[in-house]
């Protein structure tokens, strides 16, 4: 089968999985930062839900939305490229659908699913997002909705790349090496991610800038090298998430009011297919 993905991709996602510092329960419901019970998505994602609509989250991970959702009564069935997780959770949850695929090439047959979910997929392949658009397109139903999240390229974001290309730059012409990485992702601007949708047959509904938090930690420890640990901004314990600190709180409600998409980590999009 030909894929769109890096070789070293499944066994990172699996690794990550595997020792993830939250168990599959706290995702459901156990979290209020990183649950599915409180997301803030889960009431507009709702609205659009009957019970007889046919839903695939592509890409499911640890399979905490489809367990959920399946709980709630809805017909959802879990795709992912991690043999190890999917198997995993077959045997836990014998009930729920999960299934190994890839989302850059569906053994689905056109127009098979009402909804699709994709929470943080799309943007991991070198080549760009648009295969697995088009892709999602062609097994939605005529009218069928994408929900979707891809980290978003925010202006303060934008500031710091510029900052640190900049000192790659004079590392380069001082003679002193810089680090390469393997390429891990993409983050978008709102209308270069937008594109990327009409692009693939898509009309967009609604597009909100979501995640201001956590960006605004990273940014903050960025600028001020505060190490991922500091409790100055955000709070952390055993490595969970735990929520901004009074500082942070005021500080990133003050961001988000002068400019939603200052700080944001993510865009929520949803969109129809035409």
């Amino acid at each position: 089968m030909n894929t769109n993905w890096e070789p070293y991709q499944k066994k990172f996602w699996t690794d990550t999985w595997e020792n993830s510092s939250y168990s599959i329960q706290e995702l459901i419901d156990g979290d209020p930062f990183e649950g599915v019970k409180f997301s803030p998505l889960l009431p507009q994602i709702l609205n659009y839900l009957k019970k007889d609509t046919k839903i695939l989250e592509a890409g499911c991970g640890m399979g905490q939305w489809v367990i959920y959702l399946s709980d709630c009564g809805f017909d959802i069935t879990g795709l992912d490229f991690s043999e190890p997780i999917i198997e995993k959770l077959k045997i836990l949850y014998p009930e729920k659908k999960f299934l190994v695929g890839d989302i850059t090439n569906f053994e689905f047959t056109d127009k098979s699913f009402d909804v699709i979910l994709s929470w943080g997929v799309v943007e991991h392949f070198i080549d760009g997002p648009l295969v697995p658009l088009k892709e999602a397109n062609r097994i939605l139903k005529e009218n069928g909705i994408l929900f979707i999240t891809v980290p978003c390229n925010n202006i303060l974001q934008s500031i710091l790349k510029l900052r640190v290309g900049i000192v790659k730059v004079v590392r380069k012409f001082s003679g002193k090496a810089t680090k390469t990485t393997p390429f891990y992702q993409y983050t978008f601007r709102e209308t270069e991610f937008l594109n990327y949708l009409k692009n693939s047959g898509f009309v967009i509904l609604k597009v909100v800038p979501i995640s201001h938090e956590i960006r605004f930690v990273t940014i903050m420890n960025t600028l001020f090298k505060y190490k991922k640990e500091t409790h100055f901004f955000h709070k952390n314990k055993g490595g969970e998430w735990q929520g901004l600190t009074r500082t942070g709180k005021i500080i990133c409600s003050a961001l988000k009011k002068i400019n939603p998409w200052l700080t944001p980590d993510f865009m929520f999009v949803i969109a129809k297919k035409i």
